[in-house]
């Protein structure tokens, strides 16, 4: 995301960027959510083995 955000700080500024610069800040914070989505799965996941392990 190093360039994604070089690209924010040079251009955000420039008004015939803005639509674009949104655009791409809006796919950064959906990659983020998903990213989020697959490490909470995890571990909930991880807490699950745990209490079946536990039990036995």
């Amino acid at each position: 995301f190093k360039l994604a955000k070089q690209f924010n700080q040079r251009d955000c500024n420039q008004l015939t960027r803005i639509n674009v610069c949104e655009k791409n800040q809006t796919i950064i914070k959906q990659v983020d959510r998903e990213k989020l989505h697959k490490k909470t799965h995890k571990t909930l996941y991880s807490v699950k083995i745990l209490l079946i392990t536990h039990k036995n």
